[in-house]
C-alpha cells in the first residue's frame, strides 16, 4: 500500500480506479475530469504534518491518516459505492 503526501498524488492514482467520488461529510460528487485541479487548490491551503499522509484503497476511496496509519478516516468514497466497507488502520487494510 502506498502513501502519498498530498491529495493531488493521491487523487493521481485514485483516477484511475474510479470516475466518481463522493465527499464523507457532505453530499458533494467530484468527478475525475475535474477533481485534480481540486485537489491541488486544497494541497496549496492544506499544511498536512510529516507523520500526515493520505492513502487509496483498491477500489478508488481516498482516506488520510495523521497518526502514521494507526487510523485512517476516509474522505472521499465511490459515488457508486457508498456502503463500501474500508479498513479504519492501516494494519486492517494490510491484514
Amino acid at each position: 500500500m502506498k502513501k502519498y503526501p498530498t491529495l493531488f498524488e493521491a487523487v493521481k492514482d485514485a483516477i484511475n480506479l474510479c470516475d466518481s467520488w463522493r465527499f464523507m461529510y457532505a453530499d458533494e460528487i467530484y468527478y475525475k475530469d475535474n477533481f485534480l485541479g481540486i485537489a491541488q487548490v486544497y494541497d496549496e491551503d492544506s499544511m498536512a504534518d510529516e507523520d500526515s499522509f493520505y492513502i487509496v484503497a483498491p477500489s478508488g476511496a481516498i482516506g488520510f491518516s495523521e497518526d502514521e496509519g494507526e487510523t485512517i478516516e476516509w474522505l472521499f468514497v465511490r459515488a457508486d459505492n457508498q456502503k463500501e466497507k474500508l479498513p479504519s488502520s492501516l494494519a486492517e487494510m494490510e491484514g
